[in-house]
């Protein structure tokens, strides 16, 4: 995970070699943790600038579809060089294979069976993964394991 003095430093660098992409999305990422500290009234943890990397990629993940469902190529292009920028800072994830062994694990502990069962197993899923994980993903394997078991 990166902290925030390595983000300042990697700032510095991409000045020095006049980088402007990498200064642009590491100047946009330095507000958004700016802007999560000032809301928590506390300088955030590796983690939580981590969660703030991940919603960043999020968010250019989304602008990425809409542009390409829009049209708009040079919008679609810009939004996915930023992405690749974010990509250096994402905190490293866990395959979906050890993911779905976690949650068959956490619904054989927990004795879970119904689709009903979905908030409870996400929630447990999630706090063992911890915030290096991409939600959507660990939703879909959850969705899906607790399915083959409610059919079971």
């Amino acid at each position: 995970m990166t902290s925030r003095q390595d983000l300042t430093r990697l700032l510095k660098e991409a000045m020095g070699e006049q980088d402007k992409l990498r200064v642009s999305v590491l100047r946009l990422l330095l507000a958004a943790i700016h802007n999560q500290e000032i809301e928590k009234k506390r300088e955030l943890t590796r983690e939580e600038i981590g969660l703030v990397v991940r919603k960043e990629a999020k968010n250019r993940r989304e602008s990425i579809n809409f542009y390409s469902q829009a049209g708009r190529k040079d919008l679609q292009e810009q939004e996915e060089a930023e992405l690749a920028v974010l990509a250096d800072f994402l905190p490293q994830s866990i395959s979906e294979e050890k993911i779905r062994q976690l949650v068959q694990e956490i619904i054989k502990e927990r004795n879970f069976s119904r689709l009903a069962d979905f908030g409870l197993l996400m929630g447990q899923t999630m706090n063992r993964i911890g915030s290096g994980q991409d939600g959507s993903v660990v939703a879909r394997i959850v969705k899906e394991e607790l399915a083959k078991k409610a059919t079971s």
